[in-house]
């Protein structure tokens, strides 16, 4: 369950999960930009290196120097494209589930918001012992901190960044060592190298230099984000609304009005440690705002005024419910169930929930239900709505009722998908995937045409 939720928490609109998808799009970009470049530069030295090659020219060993060159070639290509490939679609494509991850979080703040009594349970608010009269409620400035954010005891650890990022360096090294190697070598050789040989020499090596580069790039980024997922932050309370500002963030608060606030949640769950996560989302239009209250000894009970963290949460979530007149409703029974009908399934619980009822539906031969969750997930663009359908695990798995379970959840939270707006605002970009991931399939393509072309050729300049 933990780690269902870790990707739940990660898919709410909340600003580190939203500069972290701004971020993870500007580093693709990046990428792309460098990879079609080096694209265009291999295929010119290639061409540059086929006129001036001799005639039944040979390489080292005695083959023919023509079809290293193409091999090469292709290698270089191949190499590029396919981690490139593998890194944009695994964290913005179809080859993940973030998106309908991200998807689902949406769905539950709108049930949230439209307090709807089927999906949500509502809930009193802590009692701590600081209320403060209504009249102080509404004209003083209140601060509560430190506060922390739902994935500062789940983020990976630091040094998991750092190994990668050395892991990665390492690469690099390598490549350049493998280059110096070949280029001292290739120096000395006689009959002196061409251009030719000089390239069969070194596309391997700054392959690897180029990922190794890449991967360290890619760990640092995503490292930054984890660590601004440990730090604490504070926020304050007035007539207003209310701000939130981040420890080692560089003084960047975020605000929202109370008029613009559209619900307050609650869901709770146990990791594999055992202790009780409480985390609470007030949501905005276009964002939400994420704390947790930690229980170590796995008790909802009386806990040590010690505890800062937790306390000031409690008395956060008090004052939030005072001041924004917003009921605290519970989502944990809509998530407990969603995972009580899919246990044994599906590796995606909680985002392959609608592909496991359309599946479902078409079995049984509903094809209302078929075609509303397909019109819906289609409006994340319809390259991703169709691979949504991979989610959906084993249905042979479930049994009668958590099937009926399964139909009925999706049935409840389905008028509560994400609208185009949403998606758009939310997730930044579900347009922008679907572009790249037919992009990516477009130079997949390219690149085996490349492969047969290179072959083709090669077999036609072999010696009869």
């Amino acid at each position: 369950m933990a780690a269902s939720m870790t990707h739940l928490l990660r898919a709410f609109a909340d600003d580190i999960a939203l500069r972290r998808a701004h971020a993870l799009r500007r580093l693709l970009l990046s990428f792309t930009a460098l990879k079609l470049a080096a694209f265009v530069a291999v295929a010119a030295l290639v061409g540059l290196a086929l006129t001036q090659m001799a005639p039944g020219a040979l390489d080292p060993g005695g083959a023919s120097l023509r079809g290293d060159l193409l091999t090469s070639a292709f290698d270089a290509l191949f190499i590029l494209q396919i981690a490139d490939f593998a890194a944009g679609t695994s964290a913005i494509g179809p080859m993940s589930y973030g998106q309908a991850s991200r998807a689902f979080a949406r769905m539950l703040t709108n049930a949230v918001a439209a307090r709807d009594a089927r999906l949500t349970r509502g809930l009193p608010a802590p009692v701590t012992g600081a209320a403060a009269s209504a009249s102080a409620i509404a004209d003083e400035s209140r601060a509560f901190g430190p506060l922390a954010h739902p994935m500062r005891a789940l983020a990976l650890n630091n040094a998991v960044y750092l190994v990668a990022a050395l892991g990665s360096a390492t690469v690099a090294a390598l490549g350049v060592i493998i280059a110096l190697s070949a280029v001292r070598v290739s120096a000395s050789s006689s009959p002196r190298a061409t251009l030719a040989h000089w390239l069969v020499t070194l596309f391997f090596p700054l392959c690897l230099v180029a990922l190794g580069a890449g991967g360290c790039v890619a760990a640092l980024v995503t490292r930054r984000y984890a660590r601004l997922e440990r730090q604490p932050f504070s926020v304050r309370l007035d007539a207003s609304g209310v701000t939130f500002t981040r420890a080692g963030d560089g003084a960047r608060p975020r605000r929202l009005s109370w008029r613009e606030a559209r619900g307050f949640a609650r869901l709770a769950f146990t990791d594999e440690l055992g202790r009780l996560h409480e985390v609470f989302a007030l949501s905005g239009p276009d964002q939400d705002y994420l704390w947790e209250a930690l229980y170590a000894d796995h008790q909802p009970g009386p806990h040590p005024e010690d505890d800062a963290e937790r306390v000031a949460a409690q008395r956060l979530t008090e004052a939030v419910i005072e001041r924004a007149g917003l009921p605290l409703l519970d989502l944990t029974p809509t998530l407990n169930a969603v995972l009580a009908a899919s246990r044994g399934a599906s590796s995606y619980p909680l985002a392959g929930l609608l592909a496991r009822a359309r599946k479902l539906a078409r079995q049984r031969g509903d094809g209302e239900l078929v075609r509303a969750i397909a019109q819906r997930e289609e409006r994340s663009g319809w390259l991703l709505g169709r691979f949504a359908g991979r989610l959906g695990g084993g249905l042979g798995r479930l049994s009668p009722r958590q099937q009926e379970d399964t139909l009925r959840l999706a049935r409840d939270l389905l008028p509560y998908y994400p609208t185009p707006a949403q998606i758009a605002s939310g997730s930044g970009g579900w347009r922008f995937a679907g572009g790249y991931v037919l992009s990516e399939f477009a130079l997949q393509a390219l690149v085996v045409a490349v492969a047969v072309a290179a072959v083709a050729l090669a077999s036609l300049q072999a010696p009869l």
